[in-house]
């Protein structure tokens, strides 16, 4: 995985495909020693609320583009009948 600074973009590249996230004004962003970032550059109300809201769709990103979207389904009770058939559920 590679991630990269592109203005204002946070470039995240993966086996699965590429993400951009652009950071709001009066969020920062640096990497150093392979480590990723974030710094709240105001005290406003509205940035520090998008601050932690910009780190959560970067670390989603990540996820993102190396293992990808995943769904674990759990089925418990009783009445339904459930029977998989190659990767089907019937």
């Amino acid at each position: 995985m590679q991630v990269s600074l592109e203005g204002s973009f946070v470039v995240v590249k993966g086996p699965k495909g590429e993400l951009r996230c652009v950071l709001e004004n009066g969020i920062g962003a640096s990497i150093e020693g392979g480590f990723l970032s974030f710094e709240c550059r105001s005290d406003d109300k509205d940035t520090r609320s998008k601050f932690g809201l910009v780190r959560a769709n970067v670390a989603n990103m990540m996820i993102g583009v190396t293992s990808g979207f995943q769904k674990d389904l759990e089925l418990s009770g009783v009445g339904y009948r459930v029977q998989l058939q190659g990767q089907d559920l019937h």
